[in-house]
């Protein structure tokens, strides 16, 4: 492969990451999976998902008003480690991700460490191409690692964020 082949795949790979991430967190488009993909996440319901995880699915308890539990995506079952997606959001657009893994995860560096319930989460914060601004929350209750993101516009501030993130279960 020349160098200008190189070039053009690193920068169609960073375009195609950046319009998923920008779909999985509801910036404007919508995630729409392909089932007949094996590497993609399907669209399913809250009992296929728990099958997949292998238990109780964990879900936000304390939503924000307007807020309401919009997809749930399940990884396919010939990845390494078993995924479920919900993406929260009002009417609009989606504006929360969670993403429960059925094995506990590492996190990687984060801004600041909060404990919920004994647990350590690492919390990071970053600014979106759109203006707006994305907390993220990664930490392990039990079997499951889970990575929390919330897209901190349409009313929802870092005290709702941070609110979200304690109640999973």
């Amino acid at each position: 492969m020349t160098n200008v082949n190189k070039f053009r795949s690193s920068r169609l790979a960073v375009l195609v990451a950046l319009v998923v991430t920008g779909a999985v967190i509801g910036i404007g488009s919508t995630l729409i999976a392909q089932a007949d993909d094996p590497q993609q996440a399907t669209l399913a319901s809250l009992a296929t998902a728990s099958g997949a995880l292998g238990g109780p699915v964990p879900q936000i308890r304390d939503l924000p008003p307007g807020l309401k539990l919009r997809a749930v995506g399940v990884d396919s079952a010939t990845t390494a480690t078993r995924s479920v997606h919900l993406s929260y959001g009002n009417d609009a657009r989606n504006l929360v991700l969670l993403t429960i893994s059925a094995a506990n995860i590492k996190p990687l560096e984060a801004d600041e460490h909060l404990a919920f319930d004994a647990n350590d989460v690492a919390v990071t914060s970053r600014d979106l191409f759109d203006g707006t601004r994305d907390v993220g929350y990664a930490w392990n209750a039990g079997p499951y690692g889970l990575v929390l993101h919330v897209n901190l516009s349409a009313g929802l501030n870092r005290e709702l964020a941070d609110r979200m993130a304690k109640s999973v279960r």
